[in-house]
């Protein structure tokens, strides 16, 4: 079974979400992690990063228009951006590695 597990923090750092991938993958099952943040150099093949920040560019401007976006919109549009990774991988099911994955 081809599985995606979605994190809103860096999936790879924290220990209950790569035993839940080791552990699904020992059993034969696909498994893949799509997790916000920058790519890190300790990412697999099956770990997709969603930046958390948009847009992503620094500078003054970029700054200014991160600064201006409300919170919540924020915290949705990043939610939107993780589903759609997730369902581009076509997986038979979609697992939220905590309560704060889905709105």
């Amino acid at each position: 079974m081809r599985i995606c597990v979605l994190a809103t923090g860096d999936a790879v750092s924290n220990p209950r979400i790569v035993a839940l991938a080791r552990s699904l993958r020992m059993v034969g099952h696909e498994v893949a992690v799509v997790t916000g943040g920058k790519p890190a150099a300790g990412d697999g093949d099956d770990v997709f990063r969603v930046p958390a920040r948009i847009p992503v560019g620094g500078g003054v401007l970029g700054g200014l228009l991160r600064r201006v976006q409300p919170k919540e919109l924020r915290r949705l549009s990043f939610h939107r951006r993780l589903v759609q990774r997730a369902v581009k991988l076509n997986p038979q099911l979609i697992y939220p590695a905590t309560t704060s994955t889905v709105p």
